[in-house]
């Protein structure tokens, strides 16, 4: 994403930082915003929706295990009420014949998800930023887009919502 991006996890808000990740060309197209869907797998505004929360992004491949599934909801249960905090999935879609597989498990969460992630410059900024491995992680990103967390899912496979707000 070359050298403007890679300052903007501590730049702009949490949600520029998704717009960047999955419509590189937002900064020039306003029409350009990225699909957000709700648990109930409606489209709704991204900027309505998580603007001004704190984010648990979970990213991972199309192909999640259930087991990851499972060690979030508890946390969806406990943050769901508040309107300080979301979780947000956002798939690593890798082959374009994957789009059976993603709505198999997008239907199995009851959180945001992303449309897709599949530009090699935002794969390669999350790899970078966050290291991401290809392997299941939860992201803690303040509203202010400060990543306080690269992978919060240690704590949550251990301690549950004991471990909220899930900062190392």
């Amino acid at each position: 994403m070359g050298t403007h991006h890679t300052r903007i996890g501590t730049t702009a808000s949490a949600v520029e930082v998704l717009k960047r990740l999955t419509c590189p060309q937002q900064s020039t197209n306003t029409d350009a915003t990225p699909v957000l869907l709700n648990g109930s797998n409606e489209q709704v505004n991204i900027d309505n929706e998580l603007k001004w929360k704190d984010l648990f992004l979970l990213l991972s491949d199309v192909g999640i295990e259930e087991c990851y599934i499972r060690y979030l909801k508890p946390v969806y249960e406990g943050i769901r009420r508040d309107n300080e905090h979301r979780i947000v999935w956002v798939p690593v879609v890798k082959q374009r014949n994957q789009g059976i597989q993603l709505d198999t498990s997008r239907l199995k969460m009851p959180w945001f998800t992303l449309k897709w992630v599949s530009t090699k410059a935002a794969i390669e900024y999350m790899k970078r930023e966050w290291k991401y491995k290809g392997k299941p992680a939860v992201v803690v990103m303040t509203r202010e887009g400060m990543v306080k967390n690269k992978n919060a899912f240690p704590m949550i496979k251990e301690r549950g919502m004991d471990a909220f707000p899930f900062i190392e």
